[in-house]
């Protein structure tokens, strides 16, 4: 499997990653945790669904994102489900990217809240070798998994309803649409990858997004969301 090497951002003057590739802001300059938690974790109604999960080992709720990034959501969202989900319920957070940053670019970029740094730091051991694929990591004594495809979202789509897994094949509760603006990033917004979205999602699933650009909007709907 090829290695993508790290992707190094340049770093704007208040400390937020600026991506070359993509000539665009990881997370919001005003305060990017913030916004995650708004865009993500309250329009998904997450504290509330976790809050009513099955108290069993069979509880699992999986989270689909496009665009890890610096990782901001993910820690968001285990520190979320630290706080309110039962314990004995499971969190599946899949993600994919790209362009993965290095270990030192994840630390940088989330250092401007302390409240993350022993999330933060447990992601940081355990990145893995910046290689393409699939990447599976166990946190919080296997509570919390994080499964990171490094590759662009069509094959990582297409591997995550994969027979050859079984656990990716488990539909999406809810979804993370954090890919760069569609003017900038156009590739992930396609009608095409927005459908295998939906493919991937059941009846309920619910989907969250900071862009509300009007192409966006009608392919979701002509998906079905």
């Amino acid at each position: 499997t090829a290695s993508t090497g790290a992707a190094e951002p340049d770093w704007l003057p208040d400390g937020t990653p600026w991506s070359r590739e993509f000539g665009d802001v990881y997370y919001s300059r005003d305060d990017g945790c913030a916004e995650a938690r708004h865009v993500f974790l309250r329009h998904n109604a997450l504290e509330s669904r976790w809050r009513s999960l099955p108290d069993h080992a069979g509880s699992v709720f999986v989270i689909n994102e496009t665009g890890f990034g610096t990782g901001l959501n993910f820690l968001l969202a285990w520190q979320l489900w630290e706080r309110v989900a039962p314990a004995a319920a499971r969190l599946v957070f899949r993600s994919l990217d790209a362009y993965p940053l290095s270990r030192e670019a994840i630390r940088h970029a989330n250092a401007r809240w302390p409240e993350l740094a022993g999330l933060a730091e447990e992601l940081i051991a355990a990145w893995p070798p910046l290689l393409e694929g699939l990447h599976t990591l166990d946190f919080a004594g296997g509570r919390v998994r994080l499964q990171l495809h490094i590759g662009d979202v069509t094959p990582a789509l297409d591997e995550y309803g994969a027979s050859q897994h079984p656990e990716l094949a488990v539909p999406a509760d809810a979804w993370f649409l954090d890919g760069f603006a569609p003017a900038r990033n156009p590739a992930m917004w396609t009608p095409a990858v927005l459908h295998r979205v939906a493919a991937l999602s059941r009846a309920g699933t619910t989907l969250a997004t900071f862009t509300a650009a009007s192409a966006v909007r009608t392919a979701l709907t002509a998906a079905g969301f």
